[in-house]
């Protein structure tokens, strides 16, 4: 993606997120204390997520977490 995505607020980070899962071709890789201010429980980015996924068996997800208690809570079926 060679598109500079500027954000100044928590509104502009998820669009700016949302925007990279609907570009990304073949991998998405996520570094982040624990998930919760990237929202993947709303439904909209759920439904963004597995169309990315849905696109072949060389689709990827990566996800890499210092924290996963918001995850087992809120995103069990990341797990």
């Amino acid at each position: 993606m060679s598109d500079v995505l500027p954000f100044d607020s928590e509104a502009g980070f998820r669009a700016a997120l949302d925007a990279v899962i609907a570009v990304a071709e073949r991998e998405i890789r996520v570094f982040e204390h624990d998930l919760a201010r990237m929202r993947l429980e709303e439904k909209a980015r759920v439904e963004a997520i597995e169309a990315f996924l849905s696109r072949g068996p060389d689709q990827r997800l990566l996800i890499a977490l210092h924290d996963i208690d918001h995850v087992e809570h809120y995103c069990p079926r990341l797990l």
